[in-house]
């Protein structure tokens, strides 16, 4: 999740807008995977997880 925020921290904010932030999670994921930072399967499992939040 922390990947994500500095593009747009208040746009991908996971309290109040959840859809943007799972969005932005898959497509950080995605990128990480495409650069081979890590696997294709760790890219899925983590996008399978959603987002873990303690507000």
């Amino acid at each position: 999740m922390l990947a994500g925020l500095p593009q747009a921290p208040t746009a991908y904010d996971p309290i109040n807008h959840p859809e943007a932030a799972r969005e932005r999670q898959h497509t950080v994921l995605r990128l990480m995977a495409n650069q081979h930072l890590i696997s294709e399967e760790t890219a899925v499992k983590a996008g399978e997880e959603g987002l873990h939040l303690n507000p």
